[in-house]
């Protein structure tokens, strides 16, 4: 990882000052929960605190700050980067547990400065214990990146049925056509992504130290939905 790379090439771990608590302040997006996991088992690998603070901010005002940026980027880049965004869940991830989301709509105020103190000062009072039993623990990193591959996958494909639908309604298809469209589109949704799941439990398995390039398995998950689904959609127009 280029993290650990950095932390290496720059000594950070014995060049501070041991009586002074040390901050390393990660500032990017992570927008998948797997790629917050990794720098998680990072902070457990060596026996430090981990938190995340996520600035939640509506997607109109992202995009109106974006456009008054000396150089914005493509309004499609954010509109992707919201579609596919995983904001912390302590519920279904106990390792986000230290987490803290502030409405970043408005400027930051004092109040939130001290929850991010507060934050902070929790994460170094309790340092995650490193894995003993790394079995276990790799084994649970895989159930992990499945589910957030599965997820991105469903999400996906939920986009595409509905493209599909509003497309056949756009092209003047009958009501019983369009039900009956989306009831063939929903099954296969639920078929491909059961098969998904089971390459993609193998594939953790079989290959549990490869990474798992989230774009480019998406991308090639679309590609196939998108084939798949255009012959029913075919279909069902002709015999519409």
């Amino acid at each position: 990882m280029r993290f650990e790379q950095m932390r290496q090439q720059q000594s950070v771990s014995h060049t501070h000052t041991h009586s002074q608590p040390l901050v390393v302040l990660l500032d990017d997006n992570f927008y998948y929960q797997s790629m917050r996991h990794q720098i998680q088992q990072l902070a457990r690998k060596y026996g430090v605190g981990f938190c995340q603070v996520f600035l939640q901010c509506p997607l109109h005002v992202c995009l109106q700050r974006n456009r008054r940026r000396s150089q914005p980027v493509p309004d499609d880049v954010l509109l992707q980067m919201c579609e596919r965004l995983e904001p912390p869940n302590e519920i279904r991830n106990p390792w986000e547990q230290q987490s803290l989301t502030l409405d970043s709509t408005d400027s930051i105020a004092d109040g939130h400065v001290q929850k991010l103190m507060d934050l902070l000062a929790s994460a170094l009072e309790n340092p995650l214990n490193p894995v003993q039993d790394e079995s276990q623990q790799k084994e649970a990193d895989r159930r992990i990146c499945a589910s957030s591959v599965l997820h991105q996958a469903d999400q996906t494909c939920r986009r595409l049925v509905s493209q599909a639908v509003a497309s056949a309604r756009e092209g003047q298809a009958s009501p019983d056509a369009q039900k009956a469209l989306a009831k063939a589109l929903i099954e296969l949704k639920t078929a491909f992504l059961q098969e998904l799941k089971k390459d993609v439990l193998h594939r953790v398995s079989v290959f549990p130290e490869e990474p798992v390039d989230m774009e480019k398995l998406l991308m090639a998950v679309s590609a196939a939905f998108q084939r798949r689904s255009h012959e029913i959609v075919c279909k069902h127009m002709t015999d519409g």
